[in-house]
């Protein structure tokens, strides 16, 4: 009797623990359900084309640069001089790779930050703003989104997310009827929405907001949560890669490096690597054709952000089956970046190591890259081929989105080329050494400003894509400044009028996006370099004029020689400067102080490209040439590769 009293007790406890384990599966399932807000906001205007307010939200804990500064990331360039201002008695209050990551992160407060008082509020909320949008304006905003965002990089289908709109609309809405709903509807599907929409809006408003913010902010905290599910699925992966890309038009290369990183270790996960598991996993062909196009776009996204992080990539190409099905003839670009994605890999691993005394690509890897990159601009579908204007070849009747198409991926190709041979302007060694493949690297590069200066003439594109477009910009004034620097005879006057003309875009900057951040920090950290080197420069010279306590750049200092005003015209010199020129320069902040107006950024480049270029007029002491005397510029060649690294952070 006690045996089957146990055995009766054993019955009704697992009886006990089957309906307790229903009803936990129960509360899981409906845990992440959608509610309607309830604080008592005013909804945001539905018309055609809203304001959305341009406030942006402060984050609780800003993320940081990473602390390794690598050979394709921007800070590498800049970073060539820091060394030197020490060695040189020139000393900086800032340490220029560790300062919180305004070149990291536009998630920073900016002088339209909204009041602090308001600030936990928001984030305490947990407001979903997704409510306040009409179904026709969220329609609206996901066929932009399809057209700046899916044509380039199809994550998703938009065009089946549109059906699905007033249905999750609905829901948002209308919480008690989503236990009818959710059977084909789930949280991921909104999530989905909400990353669609800010996206898109960040596009028309060319810019951070606070209404993008709120709708990311509501996925990254379910994002999170993802790794501790028990299995993923597209949607994860989809989701992921969305965010990925907001950041990165938001220039949070760093953040959008992190979620495409989980986002590949997810394809890994879920086989979407190797053709036999997609077999057995996808079972339709409309399955299995998404998931290959949702891999290969998480693949080249995983190559951008490595280049513009100088971090590891996440997908090894020996992980990858060969055998593994690319995407379609329906995505012809997403083929020409599948196959960028894998030149990129090469290049990668050619670049030299990082901290390496010797800065050079044996020259018959570089001539395979080289040639490889060239071909594979040649591949490009007749479609989709860049059209030069300098050829007036500029097709007028072009669509805004084949634009953009031919533009990027010409970019694309005369980026990498870039990178393959740029060393040969990192050090006036290298340039001396193969003065051919420096001219190359610089018509390259000055090739690239033309293009965009086209691009911004002829449409709205980069106006509206301007993290982007930056990108490709900055690279470009990087070569130009270096080879510059290094030999200005040669290449002052010829680069002259392609570095006005990317200084004029420069002006047209958002001043409070990061790659004005990112230039303003490493202009500010050489102006007061190029002001000490110019008073050492110009010793020889003084001794002719009236004694001064040294040169004050428009400040009453000495007046340059009658040769160095071919480059260096009176009027610029004296004309108002800026606050990194005063004689309190070496005490700014750690956050560099203020952004200046973008004029005046303009000008203080004029005026670091003119003390660079002046070497090529002035009449400096001439010695005799070693490792450490006097370059071209009269400086001495250490100098003059240490102040390079500063360039190096644009590359």
């Amino acid at each position: 009797s006690h045996l089957k009293q146990l055995s009766s007790d054993i019955s009704c406890l697992r009886q006990q623990v089957t309906t307790l384990t229903a009803t936990v599966a129960s509360l899981v399932e409906k845990r992440p359900s959608i509610s309607a807000t309830s604080d008592n906001r005013t909804p945001i205007p539905q018309s055609a084309s809203p304001s959305y307010t341009a406030t942006v939200l402060q984050r609780p804990k800003e993320p940081r640069q990473p602390q390794f500064i690598g050979p394709t990331r921007s800070a590498f360039s800049f970073s060539i001089a820091e060394s030197s201002l020490t060695r040189m008695g020139i000393a900086t209050n800032e340490p220029l790779s560790t300062a919180p990551s305004s070149t990291a992160t536009s998630r920073e407060a900016t002088p339209e930050i909204a009041p602090e008082d308001e600030t936990p509020s928001i984030l305490s909320s947990g407001a979903d703003s997704l409510s306040d949008f009409s179904e026709e304006e969220a329609i609206r905003l996901v066929e932009i989104y399809h057209e700046d965002i899916t044509c380039v990089h199809p994550i998703i289908e938009t065009l089946a997310l549109v059906p699905n709109v007033a249905i999750i609309l609905d829901l948002i809405k209308h919480p008690d009827r989503q236990s009818i709903s959710l059977g084909t509807i789930g949280v991921k599907d909104v999530h989905i929405l909400k990353l669609a929409i800010a996206t898109a809006i960040i596009t028309e408003t060319r810019g951070k907001n606070e209404v993008s913010d709120k709708l990311v902010a509501s996925v990254e905290r379910d994002a999170h949560g993802i790794s501790s599910e028990g299995e993923v699925d597209l949607k994860d992966i989809q989701i992921l890669g969305m965010l990925s890309l907001y950041f990165g038009h938001t220039s949070e290369e760093l953040c959008a490096w992190r979620a495409i990183g989980r986002a590949a270790r997810q394809c890994l996960e879920m086989g979407l690597h190797r053709k036999q598991s997609l077999i057995d996993n996808f079972k339709t062909t409309e399955s299995r054709n998404l998931a290959v196009q949702v891999f290969w776009v998480v693949y080249e996204l995983d190559r951008r952000w490595s280049y513009g992080t100088s971090l590891s990539f996440a997908l090894n190409d020996r992980d990858i089956d060969p055998q593994l099905p690319e995407p379609g003839n329906e995505y012809p670009y997403l083929k020409c970046l599948v196959a960028y994605a894998r030149l990129c890999s090469r290049v990668w691993e050619a670049l030299p190591p990082y901290g390496s005394s010797l800065q050079l690509i044996p020259k018959d890897t570089e001539d395979y890259l080289d040639f490889t990159a060239q071909n594979w601009l040649l591949s490009i579908p007749q479609d989709l081929q860049f059209k030069h204007p300098r050829l007036g070849l500029t097709q007028r009747t072009q669509t805004r989105q084949l634009q953009r198409l031919r533009t990027i991926l010409y970019l694309r190709g005369n980026h990498l080329r870039t990178l393959i041979l740029r060393h040969h302007v990192l050090t006036p060694d290298n340039l001396n050494g193969d003065i051919q493949s420096a001219r190359a690297v610089v018509d390259i590069a000055k090739d690239s400003i033309q293009i965009l200066v086209h691009l911004n003439e002829t449409s709205d594109i980069y106006v509206k894509e301007q993290s982007i477009y930056h990108y490709y910009l900055l690279s470009a004034l990087a070569v130009v400044l270096l080879a510059v620097c290094h030999a200005p005879k040669t290449f002052a006057e010829a680069c002259r009028d392609s570095f006005v003309s990317a200084v004029e875009l420069v002006k047209g900057f958002s001043r409070h996006r990061n790659a004005s951040r990112r230039l303003w920090k490493s202009i500010r950290g050489l102006l007061p370099v190029i002001k000490s080197l110019w008073q050492r420069a110009d010793k020889g010279i003084q001794d002719q004029r009236p004694t001064s306590n040294g040169l004050d750049m428009g400040f009453g200092g000495p007046q340059p020689t009658a040769a160095q005003n071919q480059d260096l015209s009176l009027d610029a010199m004296n004309a108002d400067i800026p606050a990194p020129w005063t004689s309190n320069t070496f005490a700014f902040d750690m956050d560099f102080g203020p952004m200046p107006d973008l004029f005046d950024m303009g000008n203080d480049l004029l005026d670091l490209y003119n003390v660079f270029g002046a070497g090529a007029a002035g009449e400096h002491p001439q010695v005799e040439a070693s490792a450490d005397n006097f370059g071209e510029q009269g400086l001495s060649l250490w100098e003059i590769e240490e102040v390079s690294r500063h360039f190096q952070g644009l590359l």
